[in-house]
């Protein structure tokens, strides 16, 4: 009797480890799938955020090689001076901007590729990148106006490349961790001078094209085609005497002001936006890295600020 009651607790101990193990190893397989669905989020939301950081930069530094065209030009108009050592510093802050851009291009490469690392013992599909990424963090200057670089961006670059050697979400994630926020705070210390930049460059064409209306340079006749188009007409060609300034000028001139207002403000939103897109990404591959919630799975929203502003180049 005493020999099968204890047989029989035996029996029911073991059921109950065996159970135990059962559902330790389906929480484990939940958690492993959770895990998953957040990488592949994260790394598909900080591909988008880090492909419109890429464009945003490419803009910059097509602004800044408009500038010199217009220093040269206002040069030559006006006899205003345009120095070696102000085309070398614009020189110097273009290709700077453009690191910058080839660092988010190559941030964007690698976040696509940050979940096939999972369970795989062949990491060569993001070596090239995690290598490249950390000699672009390494080898980033300050801008010839702008603050110096972050502490962040110069360790992130150092400890990229270990994300190749690990095959562990939450491991791969604190890697990233410190490089999106290193680059989060890059944007958001210089931030000033890309609006400066931009500001700078549309006062000077406005300024151009205030002293070309002036000098009768400007065929003023494209103001009427909101008037003339719906009808199928088109301005007719006029002498010298009866040229359109002399009642266009002031709408020309007005149009001017009008646009520089409403350009500049326009890209102020685009870096708030991405600012704020950068912020929010770094918060979401924290909380990737430290096991955290992660209820988000739609891109940052203020990134259709940043995409209106990028629609004109």
């Amino acid at each position: 009797m005493a020999t099968s009651r204890i047989r029989n607790l035996r029996c029911m101990a073991a059921a109950r480890a065996g159970l135990f193990m059962f559902l330790l190893f389906c929480f484990g397989l939940i958690s492993a799938c959770k895990t998953s669905k957040d990488a592949v989020a994260t790394a598909s939301q900080m591909s988008t955020t880090s492909r419109d950081l890429a464009s945003y930069y490419s803009a910059l530094s097509q602004v800044i090689d408009n500038t010199s065209k217009l220093e040269q030009l206002q040069s030559s108009l006006l006899g205003t001076p345009f120095e070696p050592q102000d085309i070398a510093q614009l020189q110097d802050t273009q290709q700077e901007v453009q690191k910058r851009a080839n660092l988010a291009k190559t941030l964007q490469s690698l976040s696509s590729d940050f979940s096939k690392l999972t369970g795989s013992t062949d990491s060569s599909d993001v070596s090239a990148s995690a290598n490249m990424l950390g000699a672009e963090l390494v080898s980033i200057k300050a801008l010839p106006t702008g603050p110096p670089i972050p502490d962040a961006i110069g360790k992130a670059g150092k400890i990229i490349v270990l994300l190749i050697q690990e095959h562990d979400e939450r491991k791969m994630a604190v890697h990233l961790d410190n490089t999106v926020s290193a680059v989060s705070k890059l944007f958001t210390a210089e931030k000033p001078v890309y609006e400066s930049l931009y500001t700078t460059y549309f006062v000077l064409a406005g300024s151009l094209a205030q002293e070309s209306i002036k000098r009768n340079w400007v065929d003023e006749s494209v103001l009427l085609t909101p008037a003339l188009q719906p009808f199928g007409l088109s301005p007719t060609a006029v002498s010298p005497k009866q040229n359109y300034s002399t009642v266009l000028n002031g709408y020309a001139l007005q149009q001017i002001a009008t646009r520089t207002v409403s350009q500049t403000a326009a890209q102020q939103k685009a870096s708030e936006g991405m600012g704020q897109a950068l912020q929010e990404m770094s918060k979401r591959m924290h909380k990737l890295a430290t096991d955290k919630a992660m209820p988000l799975r739609g891109d940052p929203v203020t990134l259709p600020d940043v995409e209106t502003w990028l629609s004109q180049f």
